[in-house]
């Protein structure tokens, strides 16, 4: 077998093995399943943390905007087209923290928008040298909007190629990489950030990544973050968007597919890892 998406060699198998009634019902299955209902992504964060510049930069530019959620509510749903055909919904959220009166009439919107999401990313910015607002904003406006939202957030640290500046540091430009005494700087910010969190939201360092938007470092770690924290992660998978390991497991009917096909192996007992070059 050619080197494709897990996606393709499914319609292919389902192609060969079935008769063409169906064939024609597993591809609307198919389809409806990966393509018709992409992963849904909330970006949330205080304003001026680069949330616009994170959306602009780790999905497409070739962008689809919903005209449901522009205008007074201060929300743009965007479509993101990525390989394979599979797509990304991001929910462009207000930014908090300026006006508590204005966060008190955003927490409407966040309880629509929140449940109905897969993932929270709540950007913090690097050069912020207190947390507390944003434990205000993670306690009072976004754990209490949906009741399983602890469980979907994840915490992005952007701008770290600004960390140490004010020391004269500067960032590695030609390998777009943290020189050594920066890179310790940021772990030092990623342990002080986890500690603070512990305040509202127990969290792992898995699930904080450290990035720069407008570097564009890191994008693919947050993508991977994204993929491995949702249980719609399989998609990213199948389509060929992130490497086979990154993300553990996917549903049983489609595991049971490719395995009669040769590109997953693995027993029972063991994770299942994708084999494209069959």
């Amino acid at each position: 077998m050619k080197e494709s998406n897990m996606l393709d060699a499914l319609l292919a198998y389902v192609e060969k093995k079935s008769s063409k009634a169906e064939a024609l019902e597993m591809k609307e299955a198919l389809k409806k399943g990966i393509i018709d209902n992409p992963p849904k992504v909330a970006i949330i964060g205080k304003s001026g943390v680069g949330k616009t510049s994170t959306i602009n930069n780790l999905f497409s530019a070739n962008e689809f905007v919903s005209d449901v959620f522009r205008g007074t509510s201060n929300i743009v749903k965007k479509r993101f087209p990525l390989k394979g055909g599979l797509s990304l919904d991001v929910f462009d959220m207000p930014g908090l923290g300026e006006d508590i009166d204005k966060d008190i009439e955003f927490e409407a919107m966040y309880r629509e928008i929140l449940p109905q999401s897969d993932i929270i990313i709540y950007i913090l910015e690097a050069l912020d040298g207190s947390f507390e607002e944003d434990l205000r904003i993670l306690k009072d406006i976004v754990l209490p909007s949906g009741e399983n939202n602890a469980e979907k957030i994840i915490i992005a640290l952007n701008k770290v190629d600004m960390i140490g500046n004010n020391e004269g540091i500067q960032w590695e430009y030609r390998i777009n990489r943290p020189n050594p005494r920066q890179k310790e700087l940021i772990e030092e910010k990623l342990n002080d950030i986890q500690r603070r969190l512990t305040k509202v939201l127990p969290v792992k360092k898995e699930r904080i990544v450290c990035y720069s938007a407008l570097k564009k470092y890191q994008l693919l770690e947050l993508m991977g973050a994204i993929a491995s924290q949702t249980k719609e992660g399989w998609k990213f998978i199948v389509t060929g968007n992130l490497p086979k390991s990154w993300v553990p497991d996917i549903p049983k009917k489609y595991k049971e597919m490719a395995k009669e096909l040769g590109i997953l192996t693995g027993d029972e007992s063991e994770s299942y890892t994708l084999n494209m070059n069959n």
